[in-house]
């Protein structure tokens, strides 16, 4: 399959998980260069140009840091600014009340971790068991991208509501 396919099926992708209400998680894995950040790149400038009922919400996974550091890239991605000053709960919190703010005026926040093989496998199940509690409490949908296989190191809990997309070799 050729990186313009990969790009043009990784769109389709997304568009189907947004509109599917079982799934709060897509995470779209493939080798370097196949086409996942381009495909997501693309979809964002897309929607950027169009009229339709969501923000999208683009940041890059921490290659160093903590949890904290991967919940304030999401904060500064949707707030434009970083505070060292906040805990990682404080931070938490306010992701929380700035997503269901989203959600209140009508909107789905949807928000991309690309690379997220870079978080450490130690760090991957607090984040993601955070992560799905904020889908309980606020209407949001994940989209991660990866160059290797997330979902079995993942807490069954999150798995069941995910959907896992492997791109073909360029």
């Amino acid at each position: 399959m050729s990186n313009h396919d990969n790009v043009s099926m990784i769109k389709s992708l997304i568009k189907d998980f947004i509109s599917n209400n079982e799934y709060s998680f897509l995470f779209i894995c493939g080798d370097s260069g196949s086409g996942k950040t381009m495909a997501i790149q693309e979809f964002i400038k897309e929607q950027k140009s169009s009229d339709v009922d969501y923000v999208i919400v683009y940041s890059h996974a921490p290659i160093v840091g903590g949890n904290r550091e991967i919940y304030q890239s999401f904060l500064s991605a949707l707030t434009g600014c970083f505070d060292r000053k906040r805990s990682e709960l404080e931070i938490i919190k306010l992701l929380e009340h700035i997503l269901q703010d989203i959600v209140d005026n009508g909107r789905l926040p949807i928000v991309v971790l690309d690379d997220a093989q870079y978080l450490r496998h130690s760090k991957r199940m607090p984040v993601m068991n955070t992560l799905k509690q904020i889908t309980e409490t606020t209407r949001v949908k994940f989209i991660f991208t990866s160059t290797e296989e997330l979902i079995p190191l993942l807490p069954s809990s999150v798995a069941r509501k995910s959907m896992e997309y492997f791109l073909q070799g360029a």
